[in-house]
C-alpha cells in the first residue's frame, strides 16, 4: 500500500471524529441555565421582540434615554441597536450571551436593571 492511501485511512476517520466532537460540543447547553419554559419566537427580531421591552423598562425619565444617558448608554429606538452591538462594547455577546454586560446587569442581585425591579426570566 502506498503512503497516501495509508495517510487517508488515518486522516479521514480522525477528521470525522474531530468534526463530530466539535459539532456535538457546540450544540450542547447547560440545562441549569434554562430556568423557565418560555414561548420564544423561532427567530428574534430586535425591533419586534427586544425594543418593546427596552422601551417599557429602560427609556424612562432618568434612565437610558438621550436626555439622561445613564451609564453613557442611550437606548432610544433610533440608536439602541448600534449602542448595544458596538464592537468592543461588550453589551451584547452573541456568541456567549450570558457573558454580556446587558445580561449581567439584568440578573445582578446588587445592581439590578431596571431599577424598578428584575425582569421575569422570559423577558431576560
Amino acid at each position: 500500500m502506498n503512503n497516501s492511501v495509508q495517510i487517508r485511512k488515518v486522516i479521514f476517520p480522525a477528521c470525522f471524529f474531530i468534526l463530530a466532537g466539535v459539532t456535538f460540543y457546540s450544540c450542547t447547553y447547560n440545562k441549569a441555565e434554562l430556568k423557565v419554559d418560555c414561548v420564544l419566537p423561532a427567530t428574534a427580531s430586535f425591533n419586534n421582540d427586544v425594543m418593546p421591552i427596552i422601551n417599557a423598562q429602560c427609556n424612562g425619565v432618568g434612565c437610558h434615554n438621550g436626555a439622561t444617558n445613564a451609564g453613557h448608554l442611550n437606548l432610544e429606538p433610533s440608536v439602541a441597536y448600534s449602542q448595544l452591538t458596538h464592537a468592543g462594547s461588550g453589551y451584547i455577546d452573541t456568541l456567549n450571551p450570558t457573558a454580556s454586560i446587558l445580561y449581567g446587569s439584568l440578573i445582578s442581585a446588587s445592581n439590578v436593571m431596571p431599577p424598578a425591579g428584575k425582569l421575569d426570566d422570559c423577558k431576560i
